[in-house]
C-alpha cells in the first residue's frame, strides 16, 4: 500500500494499487476546500505519490506542475528525480493536464476526466483526486466525473511539507551549491566510498547522483555510496551531484577525483600504453607472436593456439592470430601474408579506450561516438559490434547492452557483414 495514499472505487476502497497507474488521467478540475482560505497556495509543497514523492507548484497563467523528487514506481514504470510528472494547465475550476510518461517500459497513456479537491488536516493537508480511465472497470455513471467507458478510481495523497511561501505563479529558484560534491571512503577495490553533496541554497528538496570512472559515467551507479569494483583499480572515480527543488534541477557539481592504486601482483603488471589506431598497449595489429611475447615478458600468458592472454592488474590483454580458418576465406597471398600475425587485440581494462568509450559503457553511448557502428553479430552468449576506426576496426564484445571488452581488428579483413563474421568466428 502507498504510504500516505489511500486509493477508492467511488466509495468502495480498491486493492489494486496497478489501476492507480492505468486509471491516472490527468484531466483535471480543481476545487479547494473552504479549510484551506489562509493559504493562497494550498497545492503547493511535496505529496506522497506512489512509492515516492512530487513537488508541485502552481504554474504561470493558472494550473500547476508536478517534478518528482523521490523516485515514483508502480506498474514496471519508475519515473526518476527531476522528472516532470504533471503539466496541468487551464482556468477557474476546470483544468486539463497531462501525466509524464518517459520510461523506458511505459507509452503514453492519457485518460478521461478527473476532479481534485483539497481539505485540512492540521499542519498536513489531504488531496483527493477521482479519475475515469477505460479500461480501468465497468462504467459508473453515477460517479464523479460521470464516467461512462470505466470505472472511476479515487485516491488520497498526504502533503509531507508546509505550504509553500512562494507567490503563486512565481517560481522559485533553483538549489544552487556552495562548494564541490566530496569522496570520503577508502579507495581499494571492494571497499565502499560516499558521496557528500556539500551546502545548496534555495531549500534543495533531494539529490542526483552520478559515479564517474576516468570521466565515463558508470550505469546503474546512481545511489550516494559506490562500492569500488577491481576493475576500476588503476583508475580514478569521481561523483556527479544534482540537486532538486520545487523549481527542477539545479546545475551539476562534480567532485575531485579519487585514483584507485594498483596492487603488485607478481607477473601481472599495471597497463601501459593506450588503444590508438592499429596499436592496444604493447600489441600492434601485424605484429608476430614473438614479438608480442617479447613485449609483454613480464606478463604471464595462458595461450591458446591461436591467442594469447597477458595478465595485467587488474584485468589483462587478449591477442589474436590469424588461424587457417580464417587465412583459407582469403587469397593465397593474403593469408601468407597474415598467416601467424596478429589481427585481434581486445582487453576488459578500463584503462584503455576507443574514442573515450571503455568497457562498462552501453551501446547508444558509443553509436552517439561511432556512427558507423555494425551489428549485432550474435556469437554464443555475446553481441559483437564492430566500427572503422581509423588504421583499424573498433571491436566490441556486448551482454545486456553492456560493453564487457574493446578492442581492434585488422582493417583489411574486416570490409562487410560477411567478413566481418568469418573475422569474429576464427577464434571459435
Amino acid at each position: 500500500m502507498i504510504v500516505g495514499s489511500t486509493p477508492r472505487t467511488g466509495n468502495v476502497r480498491l486493492r489494486s494499487i496497478a489501476l492507480f497507474a492505468v486509471g491516472l488521467a490527468l484531466a483535471l478540475a480543481l476545487t479547494s476546500g473552504t479549510a484551506l482560505a489562509d493559504s493562497p497556495a494550498p497545492i503547493e509543497g511535496t505529496w506522497n505519490f506512489g512509492s515516492g514523492q512530487v513537488a508541485v507548484q502552481e504554474a504561470p497563467g493558472g494550473g500547476f506542475t508536478g517534478v518528482v523528487v523521490a523516485p515514483v514506481t508502480f506498474a514496471g514504470c519508475t519515473h526518476p528525480i527531476g522528472q516532470l510528472i504533471w503539466n496541468i494547465t487551464g482556468s477557474g475550476t476546470s483544468y486539463t493536464g497531462t501525466h509524464v510518461w518517459f520510461h523506458a517500459n511505459c507509452s503514453p497513456n492519457p485518460g478521461g476526466l478527473s476532479t481534485w479537491n483539497i481539505t485540512s488536516e492540521s499542519t498536513q493537508y489531504t488531496m483527493t483526486f477521482c479519475t475515469a480511465h477505460p479500461g480501468s472497470g465497468a462504467p459508473n455513471p453515477a460517479a464523479t466525473p460521470t464516467n461512462q467507458v470505466g470505472s472511476t478510481i479515487c485516491y488520497d495523497l498526504v502533503r509531507l511539507l508546509a505550504p509553500s511561501t512562494t507567490a503563486p505563479g512565481v517560481p522559485a529558484p533553483a538549489p544552487a551549491g556552495n562548494g564541490i560534491p566530496t569522496i570520503t571512503g577508502t579507495p581499494k577495490a571492494g571497499d565502499t566510498l560516499t558521496c557528500h553533496p556539500g551546502a545548496y541554497t534555495n531549500n534543495p528538496l533531494a539529490f542526483d547522483y552520478q559515479w564517474n570512472v576516468d570521466g565515463t559515467p558508470i550505469v546503474g551507479a546512481t545511489n550516494a555510496t559506490y562500492t569500488i569494483l577491481k576493475s576500476e583499480e588503476g583508475l580514478t572515480l569521481t561523483c556527479t551531484v544534482r540537486a532538486v527543488n520545487t523549481d527542477g534541477l539545479g546545475a551539476p557539481a562534480t567532485s575531485a577525483g579519487v585514483y584507485i592504486p594498483i596492487p603488485h601482483v607478481f607477473r601481472c603488471p599495471g597497463a601501459t600504453g593506450r588503444l590508438h589506431g592499429s596499436t592496444l598497449g604493447l600489441v600492434t595489429l601485424g605484429m608476430t607472436r614473438k614479438k608480442v611475447q617479447k613485449n609483454y615478458v613480464h606478463s604471464s600468458d595462458r595461450g591458446k593456439k591461436y591467442m594469447d592472454f597477458f595478465c595485467l592488474t587488474p584485468i589483462g590483454v587478449r591477442v589474436g592470430f590469424a588461424s587457417p580458418k580464417l587465412t583459407k576465406t582469403l587469397s593465397k597471398k593474403e593469408g601468407k601474408k597474415l598467416a601467424g600475425r596478429v589481427i585481434w587485440a581486445s582487453t576488459s581494462n578500463g584503462f584503455y579506450t576507443v574514442k573515450g568509450i571503455r568497457p562498462g559503457a552501453t551501446v547508444p553511448a558509443a553509436k552517439k561516438v561511432l556512427k558507423k557502428l555494425a551489428g549485432p553479430f550474435k556469437i554464443g552468449l555475446n553481441n559483437w559490434y564492430l566500427a572503422p576506426n581509423g588504421s583499424s576496426t573498433a571491436v566490441f564484445k556486448v551482454r545486456k547492452g553492456i560493453i564487457e571488452e574493446i578492442g581492434i581488428g585488422d582493417k583489411k579483413i574486416t570490409h562487410g557483414r560477411k567478413a566481418e563474421l568469418i573475422f569474429l568466428k576464427s577464434f571459435e
